[in-house]
């Protein structure tokens, strides 16, 4: 739709293509292709810049920001909360709750899980008073995922459910796999493996299933079958997802090149992660040794200090 909109339409205003690039990086967003979303934020802020959009551009940060954490570029993304702030009352698109929510999810990757506990909470309240359930939802995700951190699993279940039911009732249909598969962790966490098993495999029977849901997914498949005694199986489930999916064809605003290194370091990072957990589950403690490395020396250089 936004490549019809291009070749129909010349962009007659940096707002314009301002506003088609936050277009374009959200989409990408909600794919879960993190790298494209960063290459469709800065290519969009750099045409707009000097232009006076600072709002627009506090808009462009925040989508950023979001992209950058996932790939665990911490600095990355602190420094688009920052570029926010120091902005002040120009960036009136963003209201304190919405601030709220994305410093909560630069603090959650970066460890500091009682503020983001905090930022985090007042946002989902906030956001849901306000029928914003898009970011009440993704919000809500990120809630899970600190608790499980932070180990209170009933209360991150009890986010799970709540996600579960408002995504439902908004019919958040692109949103609903994600949520899923957050909630299907905690109910692992809390050794209720039938339930999680089938919370992943409703998320997964979805269409708009994102390449990073389905990695989780099969994370958690394999985490069950590490716990039931099938090795085999676990390292299948981690097998069939070692590979990311190929890079988007879509060049809309896009550079030549888009650089995929931030993701594909994330993706990496946290399957060697998962492929320590599954070896010490009755398998090879040299691979599981050799794995918590590799996970370990990323999430050093990256700041998640949560995850070392």
């Amino acid at each position: 739709m936004l490549a019809s909109i291009t070749s129909e339409h010349a962009l007659s205003s940096p707002r314009e293509v301002g506003r088609l690039g936050w277009s374009l990086a959200m989409s990408y967003l909600v794919e879960e292709r993190f790298a494209e979303a960063i290459a469709a934020t800065r290519a969009a802020a750099e045409a707009i810049a000097g232009h006076h959009l600072d709002d627009l551009d506090a808009l462009l940060a925040m989508l950023e920001m979001l992209a950058r954490a996932e790939c665990d570029d911490i600095v990355g993304a602190r420094a688009c909360v920052d570029r926010v702030l120091a902005k002040g009352p120009a960036t009136g698109a963003l209201r304190e709750h919405a601030l709220s929510f994305y410093s909560g999810v630069v603090d959650y990757h970066a460890g500091d899980l009682g503020t983001a506990r905090a930022e985090l909470t007042q946002a989902m309240s906030s956001l849901t008073v306000h029928a914003d359930h898009v970011i009440g939802a993704i919000a809500g995700y990120y809630l899970i995922r600190l608790e499980l951190a932070a180990g209170d699993v009933p209360a991150a279940i009890e986010v799970g459910a709540r996600l579960a039911r408002s995504a439902s009732i908004a019919e958040l249909g692109t949103l609903g796999p994600h949520g899923r598969v957050g909630y299907a962790e905690a109910l692992l966490e809390a050794g209720r493996h039938d339930e999680a098993r089938a919370t992943v495999d409703a998320a997964l029977a979805s269409t708009r299933a994102g390449e990073q849901t389905v990695l989780a997914a099969s994370i958690i498949l394999a985490r069950i079958a590490a716990f039931e005694g099938d090795l085999g199986l676990a390292r299948v489930q981690l097998d069939t997802v070692s590979q990311p999916g190929p890079p988007t064809t879509n060049t809309l605003l896009l550079p030549a090149e888009v650089d995929l290194t931030f993701g594909r370091a994330a993706r990496t990072a946290m399957l060697a992660s998962e492929r320590a957990f599954v070896e010490l589950h009755g398998g090879d403690l040299v691979v599981a040794a050799q794995a918590a490395g590799v996970a370990l020396d990323h999430y050093s250089q990256r700041g998640r200090r949560g995850m070392e």
